[in-house]
């Protein structure tokens, strides 16, 4: 069995969310098939264990396109930067020479190239990170300013119709939770099998941050606050203006020596801002490995109210025993139970209070550790590989 997947960019090392999907689904298919990788920027040497003959990384940087440059053509999208001819005829080369069994569509985004796949007849799975449609919906119905609301109802009605072909056309769709496979089915036309292929991580790396974890940094040197995420996209763009501007005030008069940590790629002016005014805030920009500012930190926090697919900032924090407040939305998808797994907050004053629990009631925040270490083995590559070969047996390949 062969599969080949195609991605943006190579997730190697991963450094976001996007990444650390494709990487998984890249490890757990190597359990049942060969795997190839097509990837448009990125390292082009490939991570232990993947043969250079399989991972092609064309070098392709993405047309420039303005801001608001898609929506001079009918049906443009921000996506059709990543379109290059020269990389089509790459992937088309590599279809006919790697002869794979299925290919993988890693994210909605990869959807420019989804007719050289087909052109050759090959079985399609699209691997969703999100339901692109319902989330652009979410926030074109949360944006007020006129003119960027004009542009984020185009954008939501031209996502979903590319979203709905491919759920058309594609012989499986893999999907990070129940809820949205229900908004799959519910919103489109799907005449493939949808699966639940959760976000899951490899525990055993993690296992090891677990064991060297400081105690909660509540001392001298004040807690740290972290969350961590990739900044272009806007749910989490969102949630750090949250956190700079009606939280972080809060957190200092109650804890004077706390810092806030926003880890991730493409932070915006106004993160960067902030951190220029206020050495309390860090703002880190990509990091190689999100581990060691997990392992330091005193509690995951997650305020956001929009989004989709299952949160591996959440999944990594249980993993390492970080307690988490989140919103219901940042939990969403995984099962977990506000009081057991969690604390749960939707406003300051409550994510004040649910940190206050933590910081003050040791007993507790064990018992919410200990719960999420148990709901984490839900999520680990070991429980998440049968789910890809159950997919792969359907496809009769």
């Amino acid at each position: 069995m062969k599969a080949l997947v195609c991605c943006i960019t190579a997730p190697w090392p991963p450094v976001s969310g996007v990444d650390l999907r494709c990487w998984q689904i890249l490890n757990l298919l190597r359990e049942w098939a060969e795997v190839g990788l097509f990837a448009l920027t990125g390292k082009e040497q490939p991570p232990p264990g993947f043969s250079a003959a399989v991972w092609r990384v064309t070098g392709s940087a993405a047309k420039a396109l303005s801001q608001t440059g898609w929506m001079k053509h009918e049906t443009g999208l921000p996506s059709d930067a990543y379109y290059d001819e020269g990389s089509a005829l790459e992937l088309d080369l590599i279809l006919r020479k790697f002869a794979p069994d299925v290919v993988i569509l890693d994210h909605l985004w990869t959807h420019t190239y989804q007719e050289v796949i087909r052109s050759r007849g090959f079985r399609l799975v699209l691997d969703a990170h999100n339901v692109e449609g319902a989330l652009a919906r979410q926030l074109a119905d949360q944006e007020v300013y006129p003119p960027a609301k004009l542009q984020r109802r185009r954008f939501a009605t031209r996502v979903a119709a590319v979203e709905s072909d491919l759920a058309r056309g594609a012989d499986q769709i893999w999907v990070c939770s129940p809820e949205d496979r229900r908004q799959f089915l519910e919103n489109y036309v799907v005449r493939a099998p949808v699966r639940v292929v959760p976000n899951a991580v490899d525990l055993v790396r993690y296992a090891a941050a677990t064991a060297n974890r400081p105690p909660q940094l509540d001392g001298a040197q004040g807690p740290i606050f972290l969350f961590a995420g990739a900044f272009h996209y806007t749910p989490n763009q969102n949630a750090a203006d949250f956190l700079i501007r009606e939280l972080f005030p809060r957190l200092t008069r109650a804890y004077p020596e706390a810092r806030l940590l926003l880890a991730g790629a493409n932070p915006t002016p106004q993160m960067l801002r902030a951190a220029a005014q206020e050495n309390r805030i860090i703002v880190t920009g990509q990091v190689p490995d999100m581990i060691p500012y997990l392992q330091h930190a005193s509690v995951m926090l997650v305020p956001l109210f929009t989004g989709g697919g299952t949160r591996f900032k959440i999944i990594e924090a249980f993993a390492v025993n970080l307690p988490v407040v989140s919103s219901a939305k940042g939990a969403e998808g995984l099962g977990a139970e506000p009081g057991k797994h969690f604390l749960l907050a939707e406003s300051p004053d409550a994510f004040m209070s649910a940190i206050g629990a933590i910081l003050s009631a040791p007993e507790r925040t064990r018992g919410l550790i200990q719960s999420s270490a148990e709901l984490v083995e839900r999520f680990s590559w070991k429980a998440a590989r049968e789910t890809v070969g159950l997919a792969l047996r359907e496809l009769q390949i």
